[in-house]
């Protein structure tokens, strides 16, 4: 059994928000002494959102902070969280 899912795949919304190729990552990290990866999918300080809600929501939660050096990069981290 062979399902077609060409008609499903026309009907779908397209991402607004594409994933950068892991090329474009590694290249940025070129140069920076100090990173931090900080990711939602797993679990640190989420906000349970109403059922209701979660369709009115579009937004990317992965971030990569890059700074030259460890002070800088404490002011980067500050300057995204708040």
């Amino acid at each position: 059994m062979c399902t077609d899912y060409t008609n499903l795949n026309k009907a779908c919304l397209k991402e607004a928000y594409l994933l950068p190729s892991i090329y474009k990552l590694v290249d940025g990290a070129a140069g920076h002494k100090v990173m931090s990866f900080l990711d939602a999918y797993s679990g640190y300080n989420q906000i349970p959102m109403h059922e209701a809600d979660k369709s009115k929501t579009a937004f990317m939660t992965d971030k990569i902070v890059k700074s030259k050096n460890s002070e800088q990069h404490a002011k980067d981290l500050e300057e995204i969280f708040s």
